[in-house]
């Protein structure tokens, strides 16, 4: 497949919607669709390549790079294209540890990505049982996105715990990778 230029495709409303079609792609005249499908489209206008396709891509990059990008309204992807932001878990990592006593572990995570839904409340959570959850020992670490620091005390000495990251936002909980200590 090859790229369509602006003379190989047709926009029209029909029911107060952009009906769009191309030679080889086409969206849907109503109702929502995907930021992938979005990109598909912008890929078949010569808009974004086939590494920025394949890679990890935001709304606000796609906009960037929509002929429409200068326009005014109603010439936005969440307007012309009928993209509803979808909410999802957030994407969180779990921090090595830093520092191990016979008193204190520090670690933390990082909240990379909210899911397009507030991040409720973060921290880590552990246990001596692998996949530990924030059903069990946890800290409450703030919320939101970004980085975060998180002091674990009360723990047994030589003793192997498990922990890792999590974030909660209306969608639910995700946790990070998994990391193993002993204490002292």
């Amino acid at each position: 497949m090859g790229n369509a230029d602006a003379s190989n495709y047709e926009i029209q409303y029909v029911d107060g919607y952009l009906e769009i079609t191309l030679p080889f792609v086409s969206l849907p005249a109503s109702g929502p669709i995907s930021a992938f499908q979005i990109a598909d489209f912008m890929m078949m206008l010569g808009e974004i390549s086939p590494e920025e396709r394949a890679g990890p891509f935001s709304v606000a990059f796609l906009n960037g790079k929509s002929h429409l990008a200068n326009k005014t309204a109603p010439f936005r992807l969440t307007d012309w294209y009928g993209y509803t932001r979808v909410k999802a878990l957030p994407l969180i990592t779990t921090n090595t540890i830093s520092q191990i006593t016979q008193a204190v572990v520090v670690s933390g995570g990082n909240v990379r990505n909210d899911g397009d839904d507030p991040v409720i409340v973060r921290g880590v959570c552990w246990s001596t049982d692998p996949n530990p959850d924030i059903t069990g020992n946890k800290t409450v670490d703030g919320s939101g996105a970004g980085a975060f620091i998180s002091n674990i005390s009360g723990l047994l000495t030589n003793t192997t715990y498990y922990l890792r990251a999590y974030a909660t936002n209306s969608q639910g909980t995700a946790y990070g990778r998994e990391i193993t200590f002993t204490t002292k």
